[in-house]
């Protein structure tokens, strides 16, 4: 039996046959963390909407300055 690959060796060979694979629509960071805690309740497309809303501004120092119900309303107005 031969030694199991290295999962890394799998990302390329699967890369290398079925070409890059974007796994995430967005670049920073904090807006993929947001994503992934939104898309756990809903789908893609409604966790979008509520990034788009939360606007180009989001970030770690952004947050504590909104209100919880200014963050519900936006994140919710779906």
């Amino acid at each position: 039996m031969s030694a199991p690959m290295p999962i890394s060796q799998v990302f390329s060979q699967l890369e290398a046959h079925y070409g890059r694979f974007i796994w995430w629509p967005e670049l920073d960071p904090f807006r993929i963390m947001v994503g992934a805690i939104l898309v756990q309740n809903t789908n893609w497309r409604n966790a979008q909407k509520a990034l788009d809303n939360l606007g180009d501004d989001l970030a770690p120092a952004t947050i504590p300055t909104r209100h919880c119900r200014g963050l519900l309303s936006v994140i919710s107005s779906l």
